[in-house]
């Protein structure tokens, strides 16, 4: 009993970590992409291109690598835990 609470404070801990990261690279890309618009609009092509693709990156990085392929399956496997494992 006394490992168990450790290791699920753990666990949320990093959860919440991933999802803050998540958060954090996701509107970073759609601040970048609000910037690349305002530069290309107002005629600086090379900087609106340069903000477009760090912040498709960004966005990339956020929302599939970091949300869909780490922390979704993360959530899934902890909403799944059998009870009879935890007893």
């Amino acid at each position: 009993m006394d490992e168990a609470v450790p290791a699920s404070a753990a666990e949320i801990v990093e959860l919440v970590a991933w999802a803050l990261g998540t958060g954090l690279f996701s509107i970073t890309g759609l601040r970048l992409e609000e910037f690349a618009l305002g530069a290309v609009t107002t005629g600086h092509f090379v900087m609106g291109a340069w903000y477009l693709g760090v912040g498709c990156i960004a966005l990339y990085v956020g929302t599939y690598l970091m949300g869909y392929r780490e922390l979704l399956p993360r959530i899934r496997s902890r909403g799944t835990t059998d009870p009879e494992e935890t007893a």
